[in-house]
């Protein structure tokens, strides 16, 4: 979940010039409300959600669940922020996350996770590329949000948009997307009296285009430790039966950095995970496959600019 800061004017050039999405029509797999090639089943959990949509419940477990309680602080994506109340559920786009956030004002702080979101801010849509730092800003009291965090990986295919053009990016939909398309679903999503389940609906109609499933399959690997317990991205690629190079360019396309990165991410965030249940950060190393606590304590500094024991304060 990212809160984003206000983008600035249009972008002319730089990452997102060169993949801005075609101004006339936009991204091709967007462009169709409803897609004759979706799956039956999509189609008919959006029917029963637009029935009879769930409540969706504060969050209890995981990085995005409070510390120590409602009054104290929380790690919201590694954001720390004292107040927060978050709530998220599944969405419809399988392996997806619709959330919201109410935030008190203040600091906050978003470590990366390998994750992509389109969110609903200051009445506009934006786009939170993937992180290879951790993201920091500002929040004014009484901020809401609301939000779709994509599975890693599949994000560009929604947005028509490579996510190494979006990297440690904020960016308005209205930059991808041509103007009257991006106004058209934000003006869906902001008039709604619940955002978070129009925005919900909205991705999973848009999406006519299936995920990428080699996406999909280079997170699965890494995720299960391919590259710890293999011969690292060489071993990956030949697992995949592809090139060393070719395996980075997709990687860079799908997920905004290299196999190895999106390891380090991924890594981190599980060790974290781990700790917050009260292991020992020497026993949480070894589990997560660091070299000792010290290797753990240089790569989440490296990563988010803090050490673990301030992140899990």
């Amino acid at each position: 979940m990212r809160p984003a800061r206000a983008a600035s004017g249009p972008r002319g050039g730089g990452k997102i010039g060169r993949w801005r999405a075609d101004r006339g029509g936009g991204c091709a797999s967007a462009a169709r409300l409803c897609c004759p090639q979706w799956p039956h089943q999509t189609q008919r959990a959006i029917d029963r959600r637009a029935a009879c949509p769930q409540q969706p419940k504060p969050v209890r477990h995981g990085r995005r669940s409070p510390v120590r309680g409602a009054s104290q602080t929380w790690i919201v994506g590694g954001a720390l922020q004292t107040g927060v109340v978050t709530v998220e559920r599944p969405a419809l786009l399988l392996g997806a996350t619709v959330w919201t956030r109410t935030a008190p004002g203040g600091d906050y702080l978003i470590l990366p996770d390998g994750c992509m979101d389109l969110l609903l801010m200051d009445d506009d849509l934006v786009v939170a590329g993937p992180d290879s730092r951790a993201w920091t800003g500002t929040a004014r009291p009484g901020t809401r949000y609301a939000g779709l965090r994509f599975a890693p990986g599949d994000a560009p295919t929604f947005l028509g948009v490579p996510a190494n053009a979006l990297l440690n990016e904020r960016v308005p939909l209205s930059e991808l997307w041509s103007r009257s398309r991006s106004r058209k679903l934000a003006d869906r999503v902001r008039s709604a009296a619940d955002p978070a389940s129009e925005l919900d609906l909205a991705v999973a109609e848009l999406m006519g285009t299936p995920a990428d499933p080699f996406a999909r399959q280079v997170f699965q690997h890494v995720r299960a430790d391919t590259l710890r317990v293999g011969r690292g991205v060489l071993g990956l690629a030949r697992k995949l039966d592809i090139s060393e190079r070719q395996l980075h360019r997709r990687c860079l396309s799908a997920f905004g950095y290299g196999a190895k990165m999106l390891d380090r991410v991924l890594r981190m965030n599980a060790a974290l995970d781990r700790a917050r249940t009260g292991q020992g950060l020497a026993e949480v190393a070894a589990i997560s496959g660091y070299a000792d606590q010290a290797h753990l304590t240089r790569d989440v500094k490296a990563l988010t600019g803090l050490p673990p024991s301030t992140l899990l304060r």
